[in-house]
């Protein structure tokens, strides 16, 4: 008997301490604690990127940013605001954030990713694109636009704040 309550209260431990993460909680992390696994869904977003044919191109300075776009209702919002130009910030030291002059919305579309370096995203609560350079835990509050298919690299090493022109790749 002494044997089970000691693997029991082992088991418990073991699961309070996964379920509380190892690293600092960030504003979007404690909204959400407990990861959860969105890889089926993640992969179906991204073959509909695929699917769709449609590219962003961001351009930073001279140097391009291809983007396959989604086939959803934001992703169409989006393409509907371009041209524009935005400054990207760093978020986490994981994504690159920023705003256009009308809030993003993810209405219409699949909400909830579990972003992987070169997804972009809609941070619903605050209305802003997200591009993501590092992998990032699930949040029920990201909607999947599309995943950079060249130039992540021209993102993930600006140190500061950078002007970002949005387009349609012709």
């Amino acid at each position: 008997m002494k044997k089970l309550l000691a693997s029991t209260a082992l088991a418990v431990t073991l699961l309070i301490s996964g379920c509380a993460g190892a690293d600092a909680p960030d504003s979007k992390a404690a909204q959400n604690p407990a990861p959860k696994v969105q890889t089926a869904q993640n992969k179906t977003q991204q073959s509909q990127a695929a699917a769709q044919g449609i590219k962003l191109k961001l351009q930073v300075d001279s140097k391009n940013i291809v983007v396959a776009l989604a086939d959803n209702a934001a992703a169409k919002r989006l393409i509907d605001m371009l041209p524009a130009e935005i400054t990207l910030s760093d978020f986490n030291h994981t994504e690159k954030i920023g705003y256009f002059k009308n809030k993003l919305t993810g209405d219409g579309a699949p909400r909830g990713h579990a972003p992987k370096a070169g997804d972009v995203c809609i941070y619903v609560p605050w209305g802003n694109i997200s591009v993501f350079y590092e992998d990032f835990r699930y949040t029920d509050d990201l909607v999947y636009l599309g995943h950079v298919e060249q130039g992540l690299d021209i993102l993930s090493t600006q140190q500061s704040d950078f002007k970002v022109n949005f387009s349609i790749e012709h």
